[in-house]
């Protein structure tokens, strides 16, 4: 008796756990907006949902997803009037969706523990795992919660072995261990081999470069599907061959980056940046009036960057300008003033005052001393001269 109450026990919670987790079709569309972030695609995959209400709250999840952190902009009655359905077997999405929505319109406080019971009741949900990851993430990532990073270490695994095919665990588990100082080779090998797309590649595009590791960097940004078209991977490609001081290569994308309708979007600093790139590649092409013209551009982008203010001061030098000198000069100081102890420019600045000096001398001050000289000996011809004429009348 107690074997087959056993029996039927364990046949219920394997029921509960199949048909209380989100359907293929659902899981399909969240995978996908995982895997890329691309939140108009998936809404249209969405609308592929053959139940009206059920596509509804598919819409209110992607909304709430993409906007906990990065908020998307629709308000809580529209996501509200999306919220109209939920079954058993969608269960788990319904409840995600409700979390969510205290996270993006009330506060992410309220959330605590919330998780932990949906992950008990929906062991083997991958929506559930997903967004519990993301929310563990979120703590640890902004307040370095012990609880959380080993959380979303045991949430990795469980979520890959739902689906090895979903970007956003490694994304998570790699950024955490990251903070934590941790090897993250082996992940970033599984996350390949298994999710290999464009938002995970985006990823350690970035992850590489803000490592220090451009050749990664670059590896990582030329698979990225249309990355000729995303001004932030052509940034990447670009400042990557530089430092790498593959000129000619990075100029070309370099370019292409500037000429991209996106250009204006990126942040100041690497605008700014990619000028100052640009201009240094050119002047070593000796094409010194078109580094100048990228130099200034930079210094406009940015006007605390002194090492743009050098190179421009430096490059004026290198001119046929009359006056490079001068606007040498005046590059160079502003360098100095932001950032002292750049003893190159501050030699070549000494330099340039010593020739100021001379030449100012030369022009100005020489002149002047002759005419004072000359004007003291007509003093002293003239005084020698009163004294002759009257000695003279003295004598008669």
């Amino acid at each position: 008796m107690i074997k087959k109450a056993f029996l039927f026990l364990l046949f219920g919670l394997t029921f509960y756990s199949i048909s209380f987790c989100i359907s293929k079709t659902v899981q399909k569309v969240i995978v996908y907006y995982h895997n890329t972030v691309n939140i108009e695609k998936s809404l249209e995959l969405s609308n592929g949902i053959s139940d009206e209400n059920l596509s509804s709250l598919v819409k209110a999840y992607l909304f709430l997803a993409d906007s906990v952190e990065k908020f998307y902009g629709k308000s809580e009655s529209y996501i509200e009037k999306l919220i109209k359905y939920a079954d058993e077997e969608n269960m788990d999405l319904y409840e995600v969706v409700k979390l969510l929505k205290i996270w993006r319109f009330d506060s992410i406080t309220k959330l605590d523990g919330k998780f932990e019971e949906l992950l008990l009741k929906f062991p083997d949900s991958l929506i559930v795992v997903l967004e519990a990851m993301r929310f563990h993430h979120y703590n640890y990532t902004h307040y370095f919660y012990e609880s959380s990073y080993k959380t979303l270490e045991r949430l990795f695994n469980i979520a890959t072995r739902l689906d090895p095919g979903v970007s956003s665990p490694y994304i998570w588990i790699i950024n955490a261990k990251k903070i934590k100082e941790e090897d993250v080779e082996p992940f970033i090998s599984e996350a390949i081999k298994n999710a290999d797309c464009k938002v995970l590649r985006r990823f350690l595009a970035t992850f590489y470069f803000e490592k220090g590791d451009y050749e990664k960097a670059v590896e990582n940004s030329k698979v990225v599907p249309d990355f000729e078209k995303d001004s932030e991977i052509l940034y990447i490609i670009g400042i990557s061959l530089w430092k790498l001081q593959k000129f000619e290569e990075a100029l070309t994308f370099l370019e292409m980056l500037i000429d991209n309708e996106d250009f204006e979007k990126l942040y100041f600093k690497k605008q700014a940046q990619v000028y100052r790139a640009a201009g240094d590649i050119y002047e070593k092409r000796e094409d010194i009036k078109t580094a100048v013209e990228y130099y200034k551009k930079a210094v406009k982008k940015d006007s605390n960057d002194s090492e743009t203010f050098k190179a421009l001061g430096m490059a004026y030098l290198k001119t046929s300008d009359p006056d490079k000198e001068i606007y040498a000069r005046y590059y160079l100081n502003l360098a100095l003033k932001i950032s002292p102890n750049l003893s190159d420019a501050e030699k070549v600045l000494k330099e340039i005052n010593k020739k100021f000096v001379r030449v100012a001398f030369l022009k100005y001050m020489f002149p002047v001393l002759m005419i004072v000289i000359i004007l003291l000996v007509l003093l002293e011809f003239s005084i020698k001269l009163k004294k002759k004429k009257d000695m003279r009348r003295l004598m008669k």
